[in-house]
């Protein structure tokens, strides 16, 4: 699976490949290794031959 996380300009801030995890924690550090700020954020999660789930994540 991969995990794709976008802030509201539709900016992404965070990609991660999972090989064989099953859970995944995501702790609020992008891909530059800086913590993102508190807000909503966008999460997809893209399966191979399924369809991507889209949600909304809160950051506090």
């Amino acid at each position: 699976a991969l995990i794709e996380i976008y802030n509201l300009k539709g900016q992404l801030v965070f990609r991660k490949n999972l090989q064989d995890e099953k859970n995944f924690l995501w702790k609020g550090i992008d891909n530059r290794g800086k913590r993102s700020s508190a807000g909503i954020y966008f999460l997809k999660i893209k399966v191979q031959g399924e369809k991507p789930i889209n949600r909304k994540i809160m950051v506090l």
